[in-house]
């Protein structure tokens, strides 16, 4: 499955900010998750994710979203779709 999603990697980005955090994150959101154990932060976001809710539900500003019965509050502020093919 990697490889397959190896030239279209990712199709959404999101700018969020957990509201009991200072900084703020970019996720890309794709068809598979991409995680490298040596960030904090996963490099792609699988698109069934509760975090991927933020895109499809959203608005930007203030919102939330559920993950595994708790509610997180976060600032949406940027929320773009990318169409790549043969990774570009």
């Amino acid at each position: 499955m990697l490889i397959r999603s190896r030239g279209k990697p990712y199709f959404v980005r999101i700018d969020i900010q957990h509201l009991d955090k200072e900084k703020s994150e970019e996720l890309y959101i794709g068809k598979v998750s991409l995680f490298d154990e040596t960030m904090e932060s996963p490099l792609v976001v699988d698109w069934r994710a509760p975090i991927a809710s933020v895109y499809y539900d959203g608005r930007l500003g203030k919102t939330s979203y559920d993950a595994n019965g708790t509610l997180y509050d976060i600032d949406l502020f940027k929320k773009r779709q990318y169409t790549i093919e043969k990774s570009r």
